[in-house]
């Protein structure tokens, strides 16, 4: 019965038009020519509440959830981008793949620091085990001394570690440290009006700003419906979890 109502719920809004969430056979989901404007815009975001009556109270108290979401989605977003444009195998060092995800508003902190040995305090000696060990000591002094005035060393050049964008990302959850999130507006301003990320269409490989009604990337309305057949169970799937912040999307963009 659940499944009936749900069917007929969606069934209703396909022909009535008031989430324009038509079925496969009559339409696909809306595209807009930019991420959500009513994240960081507080005129929209007024102007928008304005519409929605007695819901924009409702929409006020998910308002945090919303955009943590939002920002999630976004930092997932620019961190795959720079994995896709170095590609799988590119070789990159630990400063590039933090440059990488600090620009995706995250951080490595210490993670892939290495560990600090603890160290014990000497165990205690007696008289005749300290002699001994002054006397080896002095020994190996003497002969570091020779080796230095009869060969001169050379330093070694300094190798940096490279690794795969993936081999990084693996050696950082196996140390067992989670993504530090850099706090939004604060240290990281959601970039989501001005990045740009491949379209999700597979095959397509075009950078685009634009996205689906559920903040899917698509670089136009031909890509999101050549690919309507893959992409509709998921896009069903966030409307239907998150049905008001995808109707507060669609009434910002006709204020």
């Amino acid at each position: 019965k659940e499944m009936q109502a749900r069917n007929a719920r969606n069934k209703s809004r396909s022909t009535t038009g008031h989430y324009a969430f038509a079925s496969p056979s009559k339409g696909v989901s809306p595209w807009y020519p930019s991420s959500p404007r009513w994240f960081h815009d507080e005129a929209i975001r007024r102007a928008t509440f304005a519409k929605m009556g007695p819901n924009a109270r409702m929409v006020t108290m998910m308002m945090g959830q919303a955009h943590t979401m939002h920002n999630q989605s976004v930092r997932y977003k620019l961190l795959n981008t720079h994995m896709r444009q170095a590609g799988p195998d590119a070789l990159v060092t630990l400063a590039q793949f933090e440059s990488a995800v600090h620009d995706a508003g995250l951080v490595v902190g210490c993670a892939l620091a290495p560990k600090s040995q603890s160290t014990a305090p000497p165990p205690k000696l007696g008289k005749n085990a300290r002699k001994k060990q002054k006397q080896q000591q002095q020994q190996q002094q003497q002969q570091q001394q020779q080796s230095t005035t009869t060969t001169t060393t050379t330093p070694s050049p300094v190798v940096e570690i490279k690794k795969t964008y993936r081999d990084w990302m693996t050696l950082w959850n196996q140390s067992g440290h989670m993504y530090q999130e850099m706090r939004a507006p604060e240290e990281w301003p959601c970039p989501c009006q001005t990045m740009r990320v491949f379209c999700d269409r597979e095959g397509c490989g075009q950078l685009c700003n634009s996205v689906c009604l559920c903040e899917e990337a698509y670089c136009s309305p031909e890509c999101l419906s050549q690919d309507w057949h893959n992409h509709r169970h998921v896009c069903m799937a966030v409307h239907e979890n998150n049905e008001l912040a995808q109707t507060v999307h669609q009434l910002s963009w006709t204020v």
